[in-house]
């Protein structure tokens, strides 16, 4: 019995080896002179948008922009569906925080925020890994002695 399963198995070897095909393959040259020119939906660049869990609330004290008050307590909560919650509270003037609700949008660098229904005030941030960093009225990074206090940090 056993002899008449490995001569079926033989058999079945040879049958399946003899089979096979030997074929050949052409493959085309290419023109080295030739571009290839990626579509531009096609993005292997990192930024904040699509790489950073940038959703939650982020908080801090920052300066206050006005000259009657010293310092700001600052809420941005950043939501699925690009919903935020704005809050601001002056510190030692304001009983209650002044609460604002809206959409926001990201700019062409995947790494700035804009909070569309914020206005007279900076309404861009800057997205990093934890924390954001408020900028300027004209998008741009406040740097000096106080750039450290324009961060608001991920809760």
């Amino acid at each position: 019995m056993k002899r008449f399963v490995i001569a079926c198995l033989v058999a079945t070897g040879l049958l399946f080896v003899s089979s096979c095909k030997n074929e050949t393959e052409t493959v085309d040259t290419i023109n080295t002179n030739d571009t290839i020119q990626l579509e531009d939906s096609i993005s292997t660049a990192s930024n904040a948008e699509n790489s950073i869990d940038y959703i939650g609330s982020y908080e801090g004290i920052l300066p206050c922009i006005d000259t009657n008050c010293k310092e700001i307590e600052l809420s941005l909560k950043l939501m699925p569906d690009n919903i935020f919650v704005y809050s601001t509270k002056r510190i030692d003037i304001d009983k209650e925080a002044l609460m604002t609700t809206g959409t926001y949008h990201f700019e062409q660098d995947g790494n700035t925020i804009v909070l569309d229904q914020i206005s007279n005030v900076p309404n861009a941030f800057f997205i990093a890994e934890g924390k954001i960093y408020q900028l300027d009225k004209e998008q741009n990074k406040i740097e000096g002695a106080n750039a450290e206090k324009f961060i608001l940090k991920k809760k």
